[in-house]
């Protein structure tokens, strides 16, 4: 009836798929040639198709990423000057975790494509989540850090406050693993990935592995996760209203960041209750607010807080050229009285 639930859907056995309950709302697959098509907005999150599918998908995330080492490449000579010369360690910390965090996010996707094409049926799902984890690892630290060390004043820039930034960071980053790590490998729930369609040979619903992966064991733990850092972020855009606005800084690209954050972390909630809530088109929304996360945050992050702090060596080193000339007298005869 065009009403997009699955219950209405006929197997290529004449059963009806998912049991004629309704469980699955949104884009429901649809009988191609007696073979069940699995729902599009699944690929957004995870392509079940083709090899080349897969390959196209893991290269969106690649290639903007490649895009960015490429710029960051290009830069790197006067931003290892002006690191050597303003010896700010938390500019130097931030720098050196972006190249890194930029490395494995490559790495994850070259990783993937090679497991894409290698002749395999099956996913070896222990090194995929652990790629995984190892990536979400450095976003989790790169992300929490820029907060932790505003919240100490935007001129914090000594060895105790970078210390101090790193453990906390750190610690958030290894305790949101340790969760990461007992639902994957303790409570067997696959956070990062659906599972294969033709991975689970206990039930006869040719789409049961697609109700196994929308449990809310695995996307009510993501809606927690993402509604945490909504809060968060929705604190501090609040805090400028407040007594105390005086303890972050008062610089708008600041709050943009922020903002931009919030609203990416909102999507990924509504997303994540769509799913779990058995609506196959929050794959949709999930897969699109989680690929602005992972291929904008990097350069969102040097858009905001390096690269004022890299075009300033660029005006330092213009006084400096003119400071130089001026000695030597190249400006003479010159009488900047006409």
């Amino acid at each position: 009836d065009g009403s997009g639930w699955l219950g209405g859907v006929l197997g290529a056995n004449g059963t009806t798929v998912g049991g004629g309950s309704g469980l699955l709302q949104g884009d429901a697959p649809f009988p191609d040639n007696g073979n069940v098509v699995t729902p599009t907005c699944v690929s957004f999150v995870d392509p079940q198709g083709t090899v080349g599918a897969k390959v196209l998908f893991n290269l969106a995330y690649g290639l903007p990423t490649l895009a960015f080492l490429v710029f960051l490449t290009m830069r790197l000579k006067p931003a290892l000057r002006r690191l050597q010369r303003s010896q700010s360690q938390i500019m130097r910390t931030y720098y050196s975790f972006l190249w890194v965090v930029c490395g494995l996010n490559l790495f994850r996707c070259i990783f993937q494509i090679a497991e894409s094409t290698n002749g395999s049926t099956e996913r070896d799902i222990k090194s995929w989540s652990f790629v995984w984890l190892v990536t979400t690892a450095g976003m989790t630290v790169m992300e929490v850090s820029v907060v932790t060390f505003l919240s100490q004043g935007y001129i914090a820039t000594g060895k105790e406050a970078l210390i101090r930034t790193l453990g906390i960071s750190g610690a958030v980053a290894f305790l949101d693993s340790i969760v990461k790590m007992i639902l994957i490998f303790g409570c067997g729930t696959s956070l990062f990935i659906v599972k294969e369609p033709n991975g689970d040979d206990s039930t006869s619903d040719p789409l049961g592995w697609l109700q196994l992966d929308m449990s809310w064991v695995k996307w009510g733990f993501w809606t927690a996760h993402h509604i945490l850092y909504c809060m968060v972020y929705g604190f501090i855009l609040v805090l400028p209203h407040t007594a105390l606005r005086d303890y972050l800084p008062a610089r708008p690209s600041f709050y943009r960041y922020v903002a931009l954050l919030c609203a990416n972390n909102f999507g990924l909630v509504v997303g994540s209750m769509m799913i779990g809530s058995k609506d196959v088109s929050g794959y949709c929304v999930y897969g699109v607010f989680a690929y602005l996360y992972s291929v904008c945050y990097p350069p969102l992050l040097y858009m905001t807080f390096l690269s004022e702090f890299f075009v300033d060596d660029d005006l330092e080193l213009e006084h400096q050229y003119y400071s130089e000339m001026r000695e030597a007298g190249y400006f003479d005869d010159i009488d900047f009285q006409q």
